[in-house]
């Protein structure tokens, strides 16, 4: 893990649903929360991590940044369709059965990029989630019928915590190709 210094940011790399997508994962997050007796994530903090960097500052901060703005993202559709519950860390969330090519290349090249900022890739296996509810106190029995997100740029997002919880702010994104750019993925 990469050691912070007095500038350092907490730092992370993330799908980032656009405002469709983002309006059906907090009416989602909003049913689960009801039924599971947990605590909802805000809409504005929905996302999809792909690698948490850590505190970073001064140069490796920057250096983040560059891996985002030079990485592209190769257009594709991520269905998600299951809506499952972590008991152990009380969180619910809502995934793909299957993860699409393009984000398996796409979780390569960012654990690639992952050394060179001092950061150690995740050894677990990638499961794409959402995080919709935390402190649940159940598992939820809603469902939802499988919808779409058009994946289209990586983010850089910065985490700030305060007394109010946890709020994201994308710093940098990578490059968008031309949607009319056919996904195999």
């Amino acid at each position: 893990m990469a050691t912070a210094d007095t500038d350092s940011e907490r730092l992370f790399l993330a799908l980032w649903p656009d405002a469709g997508v983002r309006e059906r994962l907090g009416e989602l997050a909003r049913r689960c929360a009801e039924e599971s007796g947990g605590r909802r994530v805000p809409d504005e903090n929905l996302h999809l991590t792909l690698a948490f960097l850590g505190a970073l500052g001064g140069a490796a901060a920057r250096a983040a940044r560059e891996v985002v703005r030079a990485t592209v993202v190769i257009p594709f559709a991520l269905r998600l369709e299951r809506i499952g519950f972590w008991p152990r860390t009380r969180v619910v969330w809502v995934g793909a059965e299957t993860v699409p090519t393009a984000l398996e290349t796409l979780m390569q090249d960012v654990n690639g990029a992952l050394p060179a900022l001092g950061v150690a890739p995740d050894r677990r296996a990638f499961a794409p989630h959402v995080t919709v509810v935390r402190r649940a106190r159940r598992r939820p029995r809603v469902t939802t019928a499988p919808f779409e997100w058009r994946v289209q740029e990586l983010c850089l997002v910065r985490s700030r915590l305060d007394p109010g919880g946890a709020h994201y702010e994308v710093v940098a994104r990578s490059p968008r190709r031309d949607n009319s750019t056919p996904d195999m993925g």
